[in-house]
């Protein structure tokens, strides 16, 4: 009776020569247990077979391939060569890094080689972005995120070598896929990666950068050039519209053939007419050829003004962040949320693991250059020397809408009345602000007390946070200033 319960709850598995085998072998050891009448033990014996199963069974059942993504267009033989210089059939331990220009699509192979294979490690770390948050928050946060993803522990480092230490003395005992994207210095590698000695045998390391000699630098040989996209690949069905196929051709080759510029292209022109496309083509043709921002702005076409507003204020200030507090943040300003799909529609936006919104660097560097040109200038604050020009009376103030004081920013060295400042910020409606001095509390308090005016949103970041930043106030939300 007990094998006839195990038989039908793998019999799902019994598809397949190998697990048919492995059933077999299973079975056959059960009637022998059964024959000889040894009761005593038989519960550890029977846990120990089913793992025993479990380990020989899963990693051979994992080798099916899963289906590559929608978006991943032309992509799939630039996978394949990747997939080669893992050799994951090879139980040593293997780094490889994937080069390229940004949009290129480094980010995106990565992301299926981890979907595809992470499953068959002890623990898996995938951190996008290093070289951006390696300068937003330092070695020491990075540490702390990749010990939290790896190992399901939080923990505050008080230096760079703590995390050094631990990083090299407990990933030498596990297996893991280790992928870090964006990584643009030297100390990024040694800090996080190290040398093969760091890790157990069988992990496999992945690293992506726009600077193939700093990948050379720590992989040797295994650097795969990603390549730009043939243009008999570029198309998302296996050939365009008979009536499209020129303009089609035309709009391929000033892309470019970057599969980021297609993808935005691609969003933009789906659903238009001939003569939509055609003006389309003519406003590439004006751009020069190696401007990837500027064939990327074309996306922001035909986008409505609570809709660049919501793209302009996560390009700037929210990008990564938690999207319930910028969902909430959006609604207590009176913009309503629809406005995100249609963001997430047109490939300018999107979410990751549906906790947080996303953008590719390029975009989000294209959004910040557009937050700057004259209709939005000084609207948006979020950058250290900028902050320091508003407060320095450099910047009009009755223009700023937003406003993130950065990380450490030091208040005493203005030598100025902040609450004045701030009661010229008549169009303020968000300040996001983090306690790391004294001197910011007393700002705190003093604009708590009615410097502010009644319709900014006040959000204050703790020191404590790792990943996700606490919102001052109840419920985990911003709070918001309600003096009349």
């Amino acid at each position: 009776m007990f094998a006839t319960k195990i038989h039908l709850s793998l019999s799902h598995f019994s598809n397949t020569r190998t697990a048919k085998m492995i059933w077999r072998r299973f079975r056959d050891g059960w009637m022998h247990l059964w024959r000889q009448g040894k009761y005593q033990g038989i519960i550890y014996k029977i846990s120990n077979c089913i793992k025993k199963l479990v380990d020989d069974m899963f990693p051979k059942l994992l080798q099916v391939i899963p289906p590559y993504p929608e978006s991943l267009v032309g992509m799939k033989s630039q996978v394949e060569k990747v997939t080669s210089l893992l050799d994951m059939g090879s139980n040593d331990v293997r780094s490889i890094g994937i080069w390229g220009v940004g949009g290129i699509g480094k980010i995106e192979i990565a992301s299926v080689l981890y979907q595809r294979y992470r499953q068959r490690f002890q623990a898996d770390c995938f951190l996008g972005d290093v070289g951006a948050l390696h300068q937003k928050n330092g070695l020491t946060w990075l540490a702390q995120v990749v010990i939290c993803k790896l190992f399901g522990e939080k923990i505050t480092l008080t230096s760079e070598h703590e995390g050094v230490i631990i990083l090299k003395n407990r990933l030498r005992w596990k297996k893991v896929l280790f992928i870090l994207d964006d990584v643009n210095h030297q100390e990024q590698l040694e800090y996080l990666v190290g040398g093969r000695e760091w890790f157990g045998m069988g992990s496999r390391i992945i690293l992506t950068a726009r600077d193939k000699h700093l990948l050379i630098s720590h992989v040797g040989d295994n650097v795969y050039e990603v390549q730009l996209l043939p243009e008999d690949e570029a198309f998302r069905e296996k050939s365009p519209k008979k009536d499209f196929m020129v303009l089609s051709r035309q709009v391929v080759e000033y892309a470019g053939g970057l599969p980021l510029a297609l993808k935005v292209l691609g969003s933009s022109l789906r659903g238009r007419n001939k003569e939509q496309w055609a003006a389309v083509f003519d406003r590439l043709k004006k751009i020069p050829h190696d401007d990837i921002l500027g064939k990327l702005k074309i996306g922001l076409d035909g986008l409505k003004e609570d809709e660049m507003r919501m793209f302009l204020d996560i390009a700037c200030l929210y990008n990564r962040r938690p999207r319930h507090d910028v969902e909430w943040i959006f609604k207590s300003c009176g913009i309503h949320l629809i406005g995100i799909n249609r963001l997430i529609e047109k490939s300018l936006l999107s979410t990751r693991d549906a906790s947080s919104f996303c953008m590719h660097n390029l975009i989000r560097e294209m959004g910040e250059n557009v937050s700057r040109e004259r209709q939005y200038a000084s609207s948006r604050i979020w950058l250290n020397e900028e902050v320091h020009d508003l407060f320095a009376g450099k910047l009009k103030t009755k223009k700023v809408e937003s406003l993130r004081i950065p990380k450490g920013y030091r208040f005493e060295e203005d030598h100025v009345n902040h609450s004045k400042v701030f009661k010229r910020m008549q169009s303020l409606q968000v300040l996001m602000i983090k306690l790391f001095a004294q001197k910011a509390l007393s700002l705190i308090f003093l604009l708590a007390c009615g410097e502010l005016n009644g319709r900014t949103i006040l959000q204050v970041h703790h020191r404590r946070e790792i990943e996700q930043p606490e919102a001052f106030g109840s419920q985990g939300e911003p709070w918001v200033n309600k003096n009349p």
